[in-house]
Formats: C-alpha cells, structure tokens, sequence
C-alpha cells in the first residue's frame, strides 16, 4: 500500500483546532483547514445506526446533560449544544467538509461503529475520494480488524495506551501502517524499533512546545495537537 503520509512531518488537527474551538465540532474542523491543517483527527460513535461525532462515552462533559452516547434518539443528539451553538456533527458531514481539501484520521469509539463508517468511507471512496484521505483507528483492536476486512484499500494505524511488549506483532496482525503512542511513551529506542518495521510514529497529544522538541528529537513521523498552527 502506498503511504497516506505525504509531509516530512504529519499534523494530526486533534478534534479539529480544538485548542480554540468545541472540540469535534464544524467549527472546530473548519479552524483547522484555516489553520493549514492537511489530517483532521476525529472520535466516531454509532446513534441508531448514523455515525457522530463525539469522543466521550456520555454527554456531560461536552453538552451540559446526562446520559451515554449511544442510548439517546438521533434526534436528541442532534439538538444538544456542543459549545458556542455548535451541533454534534454527522460524520458525513465532516467527510463533505475535507473533501479535496484534508485527510481524515477516524477513531472509532464503542461498539457497533464499523458498519457504520465502512458505509461513509466507501461511499466517499465510489465518489472520488482517494482510500489514502482516511486512516481509521481504535484503542478496541477488534473493531480494527473488523474495519480492516471490509474495507481493506483504508489504511488503518494502531493506537495505544502505554507500550505493550511487541507492538510490531500487534500492528502487524491489523496491517497497521501507524503507531499511535502518548507522548510519555515515546523514546528514540522504540521509535527505532518500529521504523525499522516500517511504520510510521506518531505521538499524542502534544500542545507543549518543549514536548514537541522531545518527540521530534526522539524521532516520531508527526503528532496529534489541539494546535495545529504551533506545529506549523
């Protein structure tokens, strides 16, 4: 497969410019793109069956009220106020936003988002969009794996907590192109390991300029930031 990584060093937009912006909402994305940014990062969950955009597993932190994600009506979602009046955006709504102008890194959040996003992508990709404008990842590898057997012209990177004993062997079982690790797990040490696997590193979430220098110095191929215009 060809690399969807075509800077020297890769931006990730994290939730849009959510240094700035509701995070994981169109105003947030479209501060991005102002912003120069050419990958948005996003959190996918499924509400009967449509994919939205929103990271945490209930509403609270984000809308004010109470409940999980998932076992609310579309219709409720859709009328919440996600920050500044913004909306809980549709995922296909984000896809049409970048559309020849941003990649998409699409993190998938609770069960049942494959289908879902498979759909949205696949459309996407019949309508012109290229395979390498998505990169779709998941701390619930299952949900990976199972992307990555029905839509396998998508690339797909592995996102971790911590650092397990042989991430290579885990990447390579979901033919990751990616790693995806916390900031406090890079060290010039594993970053060597996995290039020399053939993948790409990329460390979240780095706002800090000093934690930037670190992860650049050890080595990393980009980063996930709230502030793509300090990256820049």
């Amino acid at each position: 497969m060809h690399s969807p990584f075509t800077e020297p060093f890769t931006c990730f937009a994290h939730r849009g410019a959510s240094g700035y912006e509701p995070e994981n909402t169109l105003r947030s994305f479209r501060s991005a793109l102002e912003l120069g940014a050419k990958w948005l990062e996003l959190d996918v969950r499924v509400v009967e069956g449509v994919a939205v955009v929103f990271h945490d597993r209930t509403l609270s932190r984000r809308t004010g009220k109470s409940g999980v994600v998932e076992r609310q009506s579309l219709s409720l979602i859709r009328s919440l106020d996600a920050g500044k009046g913004e909306h809980i955006p549709l995922l296909s709504e984000v896809i049409e936003l970048a559309r020849g102008r941003a990649s998409l890194q699409v993190e998938l959040k609770g069960a049942g988002t494959v289908p879902a996003v498979v759909k949205l992508l696949s459309d996407a990709i019949s309508h012109g969009s290229s395979p390498l404008s998505f990169l779709v990842s998941s701390f619930e590898y299952v949900e990976v794996e199972q992307f990555k057997a029905a839509l396998p012209e998508v690339p797909v990177g592995l996102l971790l907590h911590g650092y397990p004993r042989d991430p290579v062997r885990l990447a390579q079982a979901i033919s990751a192109v990616s790693v995806h690790l916390n900031l406090d797990a890079v060290t010039p040490k594993r970053v060597a390991e996995l290039h020399h696997a053939g993948l790409k590193v990329f460390a979240y979430t780095v706002n800090d300029p000093d934690d930037l220098a670190a992860v650049k110095a050890a080595g990393v191929d980009g980063v996930f930031t709230d502030f793509p215009d300090r990256i820049r």
